[in-house]
């Protein structure tokens, strides 16, 4: 299944929809890689095997991602979701950057929406505050801030919605 996995990943336009059953397959695989590297009880074969493992897990997330940003997440797929939430946390870095919302220090303004803590700093729902640009785009996408110009971009289009 891996193996297909891949083949599909790699010559589809489109990014590929995964199920739970296609991940099913493709964990009792690796596992029974693993359970027969053990058994044979080499460390030299055992340390290749996982080295490949994480290789082709590594070439398979940046290959989703790609496509994703390219094409759009299938509906249904077992990392909808993450997708969707990558993409915005990298949408929201570019348009942090490419409106001048960001200082020459790389921080951003941002509002509030949720209480929070990150680190030893402490976040009140409602407060305006400056985050690094990286941060706030995390945590937008988290629903736990909004970049100061959404709520600007907002109340112009409801006032030009108005006019």
């Amino acid at each position: 299944m891996l193996k297909e996995l891949i083949r599909n990943e790699i010559t589809s336009k489109e990014l590929v929809k995964l199920g739970s059953d296609d991940l099913e397959s493709v964990s009792r695989e690796v596992i029974e890689g693993y359970w027969w590297c053990l058994s044979r009880l080499d460390d030299e074969v055992c340390s290749k095997y996982e080295s490949l493992i994480n290789e082709v897990i590594n070439s398979l997330s940046k290959v989703r991602l790609s496509k994703a940003l390219e094409v759009g997440v299938p509906e249904g797929s077992f990392d909808e979701l993450l997708l969707l939430k990558l993409i915005d946390v990298v949408s929201t870095f570019y348009k942090a950057y490419f409106l001048g919302l960001v200082d020459a220090e790389g921080y951003v303004v941002v509002k509030v929406l949720r209480n929070f803590s990150l680190g030893n700093r402490v976040f009140r729902e409602g407060s305006t505050t400056v985050l690094d640009v990286l941060s706030a785009s995390f945590l937008k996408a988290l629903g736990l801030v909004k970049l100061v110009s959404d709520s600007l971009v907002d109340d112009e289009a409801r006032i030009n919605t108005e006019l």
